[in-house]
């Protein structure tokens, strides 16, 4: 008989985790065996690893794994239907695209985001399923974190060009390495300060507030990404004004404003000085109006993955780059209707982790707490993650994808659990 790990984790113990980790299917295995692999691409830094698709086969057999154990999710909601809506209009666009062979080329990205959505809404059906995977998560992200960190404490926490990169992959960029960290930081505190009276040692807690949301904060800092160093500010005040207590709130403002201040070098201040001035804000400024030129040009959109080709071809710049900028890049490659879609499903997310979070505040216990942690996690993560793209072209990253996943995932958790607490009334 397996050992129940229901409300055992939440005293964030490792421990715990493991036990709790132990007694759930193979489907939770597997899904978070495919985060380890897309996120830490360890098959990138040792060359041995590097002989079979280790992302694509683990995201296989965790859908092999959905329907061996017959899961599902609970419900059918707004999100999967906008979601499938996006994924067809997306499909849409690589059969009309203005060159059709350059979408179909990176046709495995979508092909990976529509099994994960799959995967993560009908496996975390239950609080302890998603607390254990946000746990889990939460471990991942603390390797780049943490190597984020030490790098910029070795160099004397100085400002560098470079920035900091992470695994090899989705975040070997420091642009989208700093963005990936504002995420971590969200989630992590978030959950943090929710459960911190579960929590039998002071102590245990000070040293994770360390280890997971300061070392992302240092790594973002340390990233010299303007847009993801914005994003970390409004999400840490958003995050610590929702605090109760007035005095607590004006002291964690007054640590969180001193830390940023502190560690951020002279020369990155002179960056946000010069925001659109300097030589990369006037490319973005081309780069920008130059979308809009090929938007107007283009209602139904010149396909996914279509910008570098179309660009250099139709407006032949000195030098190509992406838009730096994920709204435009939706509207671009996908059409008004993509790019609507996309900022509706944004707005919607916002609106259903909201409705999370008070429904289960009014449930209460630890399940009813922790989803309300992760809800809020989740809706700020989106938050800094649209900050941030706002300077970036991440649409097809997987920061929006696993948290449109993951704000079904409560949401359908949230509405079952309501229903469950009335028939007990």
């Amino acid at each position: 008989m397996k050992t129940t790990a229901n409300n055992i984790i939440h005293d964030l113990k490792f421990r715990s985790f493991v036990t709790g980790f132990k007694a759930e299917s193979a489907a939770l295995w597997f899904l978070c065996i495919y985060i380890f692999f897309e996120y830490i691409r360890p098959q990138g830094m040792y060359r041995v690893l590097d002989f079979l698709p280790w992302g694509q086969l683990s995201i296989l057999f965790c859908l092999a794994s959905v329907f061996a154990t017959n899961s599902k999710a609970i419900g059918f909601g707004a999100m999967d239907k906008m979601f499938i809506l996006l994924s067809l209009i997306v499909f849409m666009s690589m059969v009309f695209a203005w060159n059709s062979n350059v979408s179909f080329k990176y046709w495995s990205t979508i092909a990976s985001w529509l099994i994960m959505y799959y995967c993560v809404v009908s496996i975390l059906t239950t609080p302890n399923k998603i607390l254990l995977f946000t746990i889990f998560f939460l471990i991942i992200n603390f390797k780049l974190s943490s190597h984020g960190a030490r790098v910029f404490a070795m160099r004397g926490f100085s400002f560098s060009s470079y920035g900091l990169s992470g695994s090899p992959g989705w975040f070997h960029n420091s642009g989208e390495f700093g963005l990936q960290m504002v995420v971590a930081f969200s989630i992590s505190l978030s959950l943090l300060l929710r459960l911190k009276e579960y929590v039998s040692e002071i102590k245990r807690w000070r040293v994770l507030i360390v280890l997971f949301p300061v070392t992302a904060a240092l790594s973002v800092i340390g990233s010299s990404t303007r847009g993801g160093q914005i994003a970390f500010l409004v999400v840490a005040l958003g995050l610590l004004v929702k605090r109760e207590h007035l005095f607590r709130t004006v002291l964690y403002l007054s640590v969180v404003l001193s830390i940023v201040f502190f560690f951020l070098p002279d020369a990155q201040m002179e960056r946000f000085e010069t925001m659109g001035e300097d030589r990369t804000s006037q490319l973005r400024l081309m780069h920008w109006k130059n979308a809009l030129d090929v938007i107007d040009k283009n209602p139904m959109g010149i396909g996914y993955k279509n910008w570098i080709p179309y660009y250099d071809t139709i407006y032949r710049p000195e030098v190509v780059q992406e838009i730096h900028n994920t709204v435009l890049q939706a509207f671009v490659e996908l059409g008004y209707m993509g790019g609507g879609l996309f900022l509706l499903m944004l707005l919607v997310s916002f609106i259903m982790n909201s409705r999370t979070k008070s429904e289960m505040e009014k449930i209460g216990g630890v399940d009813g707490k922790s989803i309300a942690a992760i809800a809020s996690g989740v809706s700020f993560g989106l938050l800094g993650t649209f900050i941030a793209s706002l300077f970036m072209s991440v649409l097809y990253y997987p920061m929006f994808w696993l948290g449109f996943a993951m704000t079904s995932a409560l949401r359908h958790i949230s509405k079952n659990k309501l229903k469950e607490f009335k028939k007990n009334l």
